[in-house]
């Protein structure tokens, strides 16, 4: 039998990530142990029999430490989305709410290139060293 949402609640804390409603058969949960200032680990859950249908690891700590390569990146989910919308719109399933999330998705990821590129050129890259003297710790 799948471990459910609450086997994981009784194992350690997670917490829901949104109390929206954001599709009909899902919803997902983050651990609440922050790593070191977000969640690194969230879960898919089946509403219906509220079993963990997918885990996600995000990086763990700069992979230029100790840590390593130990999981995946921001980028690496929006490229999937992006990836498989794109699928969908060379489908008859093409549409225009489709075409404004691969926009918006591609943004997003020039965003957060823009980002890594700041924090190369600062030297800080790959640290725990934040931008404040630069003017972006906002």
């Amino acid at each position: 039998m799948k471990e459910t949402i609450l086997d994981q609640l009784m194992k350690k804390q997670v917490r829901l990530v949104s109390d929206e409603p954001v599709t009909l058969h899902t919803m997902v949960f983050s651990d609440t142990n922050l790593d070191p200032h977000s969640p690194a680990t969230y879960y898919v859950v089946n509403k219906e029999t509220q079993e963990i249908i997918q885990t996600v690891t995000f990086q763990h700590g700069p992979v230029s430490s100790d840590n390593g390569l130990n999981g995946c990146f921001n980028e690496d989910l929006m490229l999937m989305a992006i990836d498989r919308l794109e699928h969908f719109q060379n489908s008859p399933f093409k549409c225009e709410e489709n075409a404004k999330a691969i926009e918006y998705l591609k943004l997003a990821i020039q965003s957060m290139n823009a980002r890594t590129k700041r924090r190369l050129g600062a030297g800080i890259e790959g640290t725990y060293k934040t931008d404040e003297t630069e003017g972006h710790n906002n």
